[in-house]
């Protein structure tokens, strides 16, 4: 069971981060108009965040814990800071943007192996 966690946790993971990195994408590149530098902070800042949670999602191979954490640690950032830029309003971004990877970062923390106590 904690196999077929991992599997799916991973996969609902690389899900969201290309669904997620290809609308930062497009916010950062094809924005008419708008040079590189004129493009909204909050793009660059959740930009940033999508590299963290890839760098978890690669660590999560070696390491479950510590990159689920990562992840985890990804989706709670993204969406505090989208609740903070939105002044205190919008929890729809929050959920959008927070909840996927969080729940994956979870069910990546939950598949790892439990340490033997005799080895």
């Amino acid at each position: 069971m904690k196999k077929v966690l991992g599997i799916v946790g991973r996969l609902g993971c690389l899900v969201a981060i290309m669904i997620f990195g290809a609308f930062v994408a497009s916010e950062m590149f094809l924005n008419e108009g708008k040079d590189f530098f004129e493009v909204d902070l909050v793009v660059y800042v959740i930009g940033a965040m999508m590299v963290l949670v890839l760098i978890g999602f690669l660590l999560s191979f070696a390491t479950p814990a510590l990159g689920g954490w990562i992840i985890v640690l990804g989706g709670l950032f993204n969406g505090a800071f989208l609740y903070v830029f939105n002044n205190f309003d919008n929890i729809l971004a929050v959920i959008t943007f927070g909840l996927p990877f969080i729940v994956t970062g979870l069910m990546i923390v939950l598949s790892k192996k439990p340490k033997s106590r005799y080895y």
